[in-house]
């Protein structure tokens, strides 16, 4: 679970490496902090476009939730 208080895109950028050794079968929980994202310039783009390069797609742990707007609710 990665629970970093605004400092989501770093954490999973800094972990390229270990998520790729995993392999498919890791499933990764972000509790996100949207309102924080402005401090380091980050935005819900920069974040998908991180998962995608890692060939991750996030979702909403429940129906209904959108992705990157409710602050500190786990998407997988």
């Amino acid at each position: 679970k990665v629970d970093a208080e605004g400092a989501e895109l770093a954490v999973l950028r800094g972990a390229r490496d270990t998520l790729r050794a995993v392999g498919r079968g890791l499933e990764v929980f972000v509790e996100p902090h949207p309102a924080l994202w402005p401090e380091s310039g980050t935005t819900a783009e920069l974040i998908e476009a991180e998962l995608s390069a890692q060939g991750l797609v996030a979702e909403p742990l429940c129906d209904g939730w959108p992705l990157w707007e409710n602050e500190g609710v786990c998407v997988r």
